[in-house]
C-alpha cells in the first residue's frame, strides 16, 4: 500500500517532489501592508530590529541592540500591550533572565525591565484572558516559573512548578492551545513527558491536570525527546496537539477535548482547582508521509520548530539534513479527512476515501533557504515566513500562498546577522517573530 501511495502521489500534478538541490521559482505578491518589522535574536547577546519591505523584497537591520543576557534564546511578542520578551539561557547554573522591550511605533526596541528566573529558560509562552501572565521553561533548572504581566523590574516569581523529581527531567516547551486559552501545556524533552495545566484567569496559577507519557503512548523501544509543539482546531471544543520528536525524528498527534472535565488533579507541585481541565487523549490519526526517506545525516540532524497557521496548515523544520544542497528543508504538513479535497491531494485522498478518516499528509520538502531552521514564524496575515536559520546566522523570509493550501514558494529575501553557528551548539541565531507593520 506504501509503494501505491508513493506512485499516486508522483503522479499527482502540481506537487512534484523538488530534487535535491532544486530551489522553487522565486515570486513577490503585493500585500496591504507593505513595511514590517521583524525581530531576531542571537546568542552572542544581540538583538535585532529588522524592517522588511514586501513591496520591493528588501530586507534590512533597524536595530541592533547589546542586551537580553549572555545567550539570548527565545523571543515571545503580545502583540496586544505591544511588548517584546527575550529570554537569557545564561551559561552553566547562573541564573537566567527575561527582558522585557516596548515596541515603538517606528518598530524599535525600548528595555523596559529585566528580571531573573531559572537556569537554562529556553522557551516562553503568555497565558490568560483577563489578565495577562508568561510562563518559562528551564531546562537546566528543570521548572517551570510564571511571572504577572507586564513585567517591571521588581517582578518575582508567581508560581514554580519543580519537576526535579522526575529522572531526565528538562522542561523545553511551554505552550497555550490558541483555540481555548484556558489551558497550558509544558513539554519535557528529558523524561518525554508533556503536563497539562488548567488556568486560573485571576491569579494565574496552573492548575495540574494530567501527565502524558509519549513514549508509553505511541510504544517506542528507542528514547524520544519531545521538542516542540503546535495546535490545530479540531471542532467545537476540540483542538489537535501536534509535537515532534527530535530524536527520533517523529510527529505524534493527540486530541485535546474540552468537554470531559472529570480527570482528578495529579501533580502534586500545583495549586489551584482543575476545573475546566482537557481530557487529553492519542488521536486516531493516519499519518501518510511523501517526503524522501533515508535523507539523514547521523547524530546531526533533528526536527527543530513545529507550527500551524490557519488550524489546518502545519510546518515542521528540519535542523542538518541539508536537503537541498547546503540548505535545509522544511516539512509541509496538512490535515484532512478522507475524501476531502483540501490538501491538494486528489489522487490520494480518493484511494483513502473510507467514511472520513482523520490523515494528515506530509505533502514536500522545501528549502529553508539556510541551515539549521531552528525557529520561524509567520506574517500577521500568513503570506510570509521568516526563517532563523541558526548555523548560517540568517533571517530567510519565504512566501506562503495562503489560498494554495498553504504551499511555500521561493524566497523573497534574506540577511546575515551576526556570526554564524556550529552544528550543536547555543550559538549563532537563536529565534525570530514577526511584528506589526510600521507605523500600525
Amino acid at each position: 500500500m506504501k509503494a501505491l501511495l508513493s506512485l499516486l502521489f508522483f503522479l499527482s500534478p502540481g506537487f512534484a517532489l523538488p530534487k535535491p538541490g532544486e530551489q522553487p521559482e522565486d515570486s513577490i505578491t503585493n500585500t496591504d501592508q507593505a513595511k514590517h518589522t521583524i525581530y531576531a535574536s542571537h546568542y552572542s547577546g544581540r538583538v535585532y530590529a529588522l524592517q522588511f519591505d514586501s513591496s520591493s523584497g528588501q530586507l534590512s537591520e533597524a536595530q541592533n541592540l547589546k542586551t537580553c543576557g549572555k545567550k539570548p534564546s527565545w523571543l515571545t511578542i503580545d502583540h496586544e500591550s505591544n511588548t517584546l520578551y527575550c529570554l537569557d539561557e545564561a551559561e552553566g547554573n547562573e541564573p537566567s533572565h527575561v527582558f522585557a522591550y516596548s515596541i515603538k511605533s517606528d518598530g524599535t526596541l525600548e528595555e523596559t525591565a529585566r528580571v531573573d528566573t531559572l537556569s537554562g529558560a529556553v522557551h516562553a509562552a503568555i497565558y490568560g484572558e483577563k489578565k495577562k501572565f508568561i510562563a518559562i521553561a528551564s531546562s537546566r533548572a528543570a521548572a517551570v516559573q510564571t511571572f504577572a504581566l507586564p513585567l517591571k523590574e521588581s517582578s518575582k516569581p508567581l508560581h514554580t512548578i519543580d519537576y526535579s523529581s522526575t529522572e531526565y527531567s528538562k522542561p523545553y516547551g511551554v505552550y497555550v492551545d490558541p483555540n481555548r486559552q484556558s489551558s497550558v501545556f509544558v513539554l519535557d524533552k528529558g523524561a518525554a513527558y508533556f503536563y497539562v495545566y488548567a488556568v486560573d484567569d485571576d491569579e494565574g496559577h496552573l492548575a495540574g491536570c494530567q501527565i502524558r507519557d509519549a513514549y508509553n503512548d505511541y510504544g517506542y523501544k528507542y528514547p524520544i525527546g519531545i521538542r516542540r509543539a503546535a495546535f490545530t482546531k479540531a471542532g467545537n471544543d476540540r483542538s489537535r496537539l501536534h509535537l515532534i520528536d527530535d530524536i527520533q525524528n517523529s510527529v505524534l498527534h493527540y486530541d485535546v477535548s474540552y468537554t470531559n472535565n472529570t480527570l482528578q488533579q495529579r501533580d502534586q507541585n500545583s495549586t489551584g482547582k482543575p476545573e475546566g481541565c482537557p481530557y487529553v487523549t492519542i488521536a486516531d490519526v493516519q499519518w501518510v508521509n511523501y517526503t524522501p526517506e533515508n535523507i539523514f545525516i547521523p547524530d546531526t540532524t533533528y526536527l527543530a520548530e513545529i507550527k500551524a497557521i490557519n488550524d489546518r496548515d502545519v510546518y515542521a523544520t528540519y535542523c542538518g539534513d541539508r536537503f537541498f544542497e547546503s540548505d535545509d528543508s522544511v516539512m509541509e504538513i496538512c490535515e484532512t479527512m478522507s475524501g476531502e479535497f483540501s490538501c491538494g491531494y486528489k489522487y490520494e485522498e480518493e484511494y483513502l476515501k473510507n467514511d472520513g478518516i482523520l490523515i494528515a499528509f506530509a505533502r514536500k520538502l522545501s528549502p529553508s533557504y539556510g541551515q539549521c531552521p531552528r525557529s520561524f514564524d509567520p506574517s500577521p496575515d500568513g503570506s510570509f515566513l521568516a526563517f532563523a536559520n541558526r548555523i548560517s546566522s540568517t533571517v530567510a523570509i519565504v512566501q506562503r500562498d495562503a489560498e494554495s493550501h498553504g504551499v511555500l514558494g521561493g524566497l523573497v529575501a534574506e540577511i546575515h546577522i551576526g556570526t554564524e553557528g556550529a552544528p550543536r551548539q547555543r550559538n549563532g541565531l537563536s529565534s525570530v517573530v514577526w511584528g506589526r507593520a510600521v507605523g500600525a
